[in-house]
């Protein structure tokens, strides 16, 4: 069975749920959290694109390419074009979250609940619903 990638997002909220189960390294659990909140949405959105014709290439390309196909989807029943605008907000989060040293004075809870409510909407905007589980 094909993985679920919105589990990313509802584990990321968990994460962020659950701070004392990481008091001793929470920064790394909220980075943690937004970086699998990206991905929920950016997997998320890659199946939606496929849907309208999208051929992944499977490498680092497709981050910023789905972002730029996303805006061409002509769907009635979703807002494709709003979901590139938060995905590539979230990019840019997941990729602090990956790679800079500090947060930019940003409190880590906050930056992974900024994520999680990026990536919210990005799913919102393609019309997908979160798994049962999520409650």
């Amino acid at each position: 069975m094909a993985f679920d990638w919105q589990h990313y997002l509802v584990f990321a909220q968990r994460i962020k749920g659950s701070p004392e189960a990481f008091f001793d390294i929470s920064e790394a659990a909220y980075r943690a959290a937004a970086s699998r909140a990206y991905y929920a949405a950016f997997k998320t959105a890659l199946k939606y694109s496929m849907k309208f014709g999208y051929q992944p290439t499977n490498d680092g390309n497709d981050h910023v390419r789905i972002q730029r196909y996303l805006i061409t989807v002509k769907d009635p029943e979703a807002r494709p074009r709003e979901a590139s605008v938060q995905l590539v907000r979230l990019y840019d989060l997941r990729r602090m979250a990956d790679y800079e040293d500090t947060l930019k004075n940003r409190e880590p809870k906050h930056f992974a609940s900024n994520a999680i409510t990026i990536a919210n909407l990005v799913l919102e905007h393609l019309q997908v619903k979160l798994p049962s589980s999520a409650s």
